[in-house]
């Protein structure tokens, strides 16, 4: 009976590389004829009547008939770079999964294209990261560097490997952060990385993952397309301008900023701003309910994505509010020397920090909200004084001195002058009322002429934010803190209805806490303002007191500490308490633990 030969199956027909044709050193030693005919009767096996008439079938590449790579008989088998590179995309991760990571971003990438291409496959690269923990510099491809500063490292724009998602990388120099002394991971840092770590919420940046070695920290966090300061640029317009255009600035009675806004026109819609607000108060709402202060909110702090989605960022300056409350470390003066971009931090700078308030909370935040929405509003802070007192000077100009009616307290601040002008206070939606109204003649006659630039200003808010606006910005704006409401009441306001539907859409089952006091609704009316941390922050301390409630035998417990060993501990640790002064919680925290 005849066997009629079977043609291979698809996947095999241009991969039959290897032919016997018969014994010898090596290929090239051959007659290309006999090569050449000895193909031709390995054609004629297979069956080609399934394919199309008229086209002569090859299994082999076109190429193959003299060139074609053949197995050499050698003692052992040997694969040419032909056969290699015809094997499938899948055959080769397969092999490049037997190299090293690093192998393969220093050698195999810079082959080709062909290889560049499949050593970056993010198949290739989870099944790397299942078999060995890839560190930070193996998981991410660094594209361009941000920014550059010495206590913050350098900011890259990253993409990772395995899912091929944009990242934000900072890659901090210890030796630089820490200016030349061996102080190990910076305060700030550690600081940061800690409450990150523990916040979860749609309107808080996350950390993905970080990296500490002897000389570096490396911090991975979400990648966001622009800060609030580049998002208000996206809404500069050219106008046309013919007279600005022809006349040259020094020709013209304004300054050179003043000229170039003559060229565009900064038009965002009050629909953004409400947006955009109510976002930022929803993340400062969660974390003062989470009992941080952020302390550095700022538009360079504050992140927007192409979905419209708020993010708030940087919080090396954040600090956990203690109860009861103790005084702060204040900031060193010569921080904000040393960039510019850290002198901007005090334009959102409340005036009872620039007082020298030692006892403050949450209400700072408010203060730095308000500037932000007028900055919103304007392409420009509300306040941008060089130094501290011009700071507080333009801050008096736009809202009033501080005196004993509007601020009871304001003589008890350390630096607090009785020097200091006496400007009255206004009510700013005064402003947009009908200029034949006595609320209008009042703030006009108040402010003009001595506070002109102020009531202009005042006057463009008015323009855009509207009656509601102008008095939420009042309110964010108080000059006694205790009259500032908290995030949660301004989430009520009226400034807020037209948009609050839609925005609430992202936070439905959002809660800030786990015992669910502030689900769903967004708004947390929580009585007497007793946030979710006071009320984690009491449970946790009964809770120690449990744990750490001393056994009146704790001697027998402990067979191996003497009384007397005990009483020289002890005095050991009162003696570093005092050198580092240390709370008087803690130490009791400390023997207690031996006691234990």
């Amino acid at each position: 009976m005849e066997i009629t030969p079977v043609s291979p199956p698809k996947s095999q027909r241009f991969y039959l590389q290897e032919i016997n044709i018969g014994d010898g050193n090596h290929f090239l030693q051959r007659n290309p004829n006999s090569v050449k005919k000895k193909l031709e009767i390995e054609q004629e096996n297979y069956d080609t009547s399934n394919f199309p008439s008229g086209k002569k079938f090859s299994p082999f590449p076109k190429k193959s008939l003299v060139q074609c790579s053949l197995a050499s008989k050698f003692s052992t088998a040997k694969v040419s770079r032909t056969e290699f590179m015809s094997l499938p995309s899948e055959v080769h991760l397969e092999i490049l999964k037997y190299l090293s990571p690093e192998d393969i971003i220093k050698k195999i990438q810079l082959v080709n294209r062909y290889w560049y291409k499949v050593s970056n496959d993010k198949c290739l690269w989870e099944a790397l990261d299942k078999f060995q923990k890839l560190c930070v510099d193996l998981k991410y491809i660094k594209q361009q560097c941000i920014v550059e500063r010495r206590s913050k490292g350098k900011l890259f724009k990253a993409i990772s490997r395995l899912n091929r998602q944009p990242s934000i990388l900072r890659r901090i120099h210890l030796a630089l952060a820490n200016a030349g002394f061996n102080d190990g991971l910076p305060t700030s840092v550690l600081r940061e990385i800690s409450y990150l770590s523990n916040l979860d919420h749609i309107n808080i940046t996350k950390i993905k993952e970080v990296e500490i070695n002897k000389d570096f920290i490396q911090i991975c966090s979400d990648y966001h397309d622009y800060n609030l300061k580049e998002y208000m640029k996206l809404h500069l317009f050219k106008i046309e301008n013919k007279k600005a255009k022809t006349t040259p600035p020094h020709a013209m009675s304004l300054s050179l900023s003043e000229y170039r806004t003559l060229l565009t026109e900064y038009r965002m819609p009050l629909r953004n701003i409400k947006l955009i607000t109510y976002q930022l108060l929803k993340g400062l709402c969660y974390l003062h309910h989470q009992g941080i202060i952020h302390r550095n909110l700022k538009s360079d702090n504050i992140f927007i994505n192409t979905n419209g989605d708020v993010k708030i960022s940087d919080f090396g300056l954040s600090r956990l509010v203690n109860i009861p409350h103790v005084p702060y470390t204040p900031e060193d003066p010569k921080d904000r020397e040393r960039s510019g971009r850290e002198a901007r931090r005090l334009w959102y700078r409340a005036p009872e920090l620039l007082l020298r308030k030692s006892l403050y909370s949450f209400e700072v935040d408010i203060w730095a909200f308000g500037c932000l929405l007028a900055e919103l509003v304007m392409n420009e802070p509300l306040f941008n004084g060089d130094s501290e007192i011009e700071q507080l000077f333009k801050i008096f100009r736009f809202i009033g001195s501080p005196n004993v009616n509007n601020w009871a307290n304001v003589s008890d601040n350390a630096d607090f002058k009785i020097s200091f002008p006496n400007w009255e206070s206004v009510y700013f939606p005064y402003v947009c009322y009908p200029e034949d109204t006595e609320e209008f003649h009042h703030i006009y006659n108040v402010m003009v002429p001595n506070r002109e630039s102020a009531f202009k200003r005042l006057a463009t808010l008015g323009n855009s934010l509207g009656t509601e606006g102008l008095d939420l910005l009042w309110n964010c704006l108080m000059l006694n803190p205790q009259m500032r409401p908290h995030a949660s009441t301004l989430l009520t306001h009226k400034f807020f209805d037209e948009i609050r539907s839609e925005a609430e859409l992202k936070y439905i089952g959002v809660t800030c806490c786990d015992s669910h006091l502030c689900e769903n609704s967004g708004l947390y009316t929580i009585p007497n303002m007793l946030d979710c941390h006071s009320i984690s922050y009491f449970n946790a301390l009964k809770k120690n007191e449990a744990d750490f409630k001393p056994d009146s035998n704790y001697l027998t417990q402990q067979p191996i500490i003497t009384e007397h060993m005990r009483s020289i501990l002890i005095d050991w640790l009162i003696d570093v308490s005092v050198h580092f002064d240390v709370m008087s919680e803690t130490l009791h925290y400390c023997i207690n633990s031996i006691d234990r």
